[in-house]
C-alpha cells in the first residue's frame, strides 16, 4: 500500500540554489570591497569545480578581451560604457552560465544598467553563417539557388541580404514597414522600470483625477493610460 504523505513529500521543486546564493554573494562581495576576498574565491571555484571547468578564474580573467565580449554580451556595458574591469565583467558572464534560462537575465541587465547602448547602437539578431559553403546546401536539383534575398523581383525573401552580412539576420527578411524589430532592437531608459498603473494614480487622488494624486510616475512614463514610454 502506498504512502500517499510521503509520496507528496516528495514532490518538491527546488526554489534557490546554492549556486545562486554563492553568486549573489561574489558579486556583492566584489562591488562592496573591489577585491575577491577568501570567502567569495571558494565560492567561485566551487561553481566552477561542479562546471568541470578549470577552477582557476583569474585565468579566464586575464585572458578576456573587452572588445571582443562587446559584441555578443550586454553584461559588459553599464550605462552604455563598456565595463574596464575585467572581474566585475567574469562575474557577471559566470552569473549568465550557470543561471541560463532560469529567468534571471532580464532582471540583471536591468540592475547593470546594462542595455543604454541600444539607444544608439540597435542590437540586430543574427544566426548562424549562410553566406559562406552553407549557401551551397540551398540549391535545387535544377542547380538553381533556392535562397530568395529581399527585393528580389516577383518573389517573396526567404533569408536576409548577403550584402548585409554573411550572418542570417531573421528579423531582416521582412523589410515592410509593419516589421517593428527591421532595425535591430532599442532600448529607452524608462523602460529600466516599469510604470505604475494609471488607476493607482486615480484612487490616490482627492478628485479623481490622476494629476491631483499624491504618487508620482517612474520616470520617463506618462501618468496617461495606454500610452509608451515618453522617454
Amino acid at each position: 500500500m502506498h504512502n500517499f504523505r510521503d509520496q507528496r513529500a516528495l514532490q518538491v521543486s527546488i526554489t534557490f540554489r546554492a549556486t545562486e546564493a554563492y553568486l549573489n554573494y561574489l558579486e556583492a562581495s566584489y562591488l562592496k570591497n573591489n577585491f575577491i576576498d577568501a570567502k567569495a574565491s571558494a565560492y567561485w571555484q566551487k561553481i566552477r569545480n561542479r562546471a568541470g571547468v578549470n577552477q582557476d578564474f583569474m585565468h579566464t580573467v586575464n585572458n578576456t578581451d573587452m572588445n571582443e565580449e562587446a559584441k555578443d554580451d550586454f553584461g559588459a556595458y553599464s550605462s552604455g560604457t563598456l565595463l574596464s574591469d575585467k572581474i566585475l565583467f567574469n562575474i557577471r558572464r559566470e552569473r549568465r552560465l550557470e543561471l541560463v534560462a532560469e529567468g534571471f537575465r532580464y532582471q540583471d541587465l536591468k540592475r547593470w544598467r546594462a542595455l543604454d547602448q541600444l539607444k544608439s547602437s540597435p542590437y540586430i539578431v543574427e544566426g548562424f553563417k549562410l553566406w559562406s559553403d552553407m549557401e551551397h546546401w540551398y540549391v535545387n536539383t535544377s542547380g538553381v539557388s533556392t535562397l530568395v534575398e529581399p527585393n528580389t523581383p516577383g518573389k517573396t525573401a526567404n533569408v536576409s541580404a548577403k550584402s548585409e552580412s554573411l550572418y542570417l539576420r531573421p528579423y531582416r527578411i521582412n523589410n515592410s514597414a509593419n516589421n517593428l524589430v527591421l532595425n535591430g532592437y532599442k532600448w529607452a531608459n524608462a523602460h529600466y522600470l516599469n510604470p505604475i498603473a494609471v488607476q493607482h494614480f486615480t484612487i490616490t487622488s482627492t478628485d479623481g483625477s490622476a494629476s491631483s494624486s499624491t504618487l508620482y510616475q517612474n520616470p520617463g512614463w506618462p501618468i496617461t493610460a495606454n500610452e509608451g514610454a515618453i522617454d
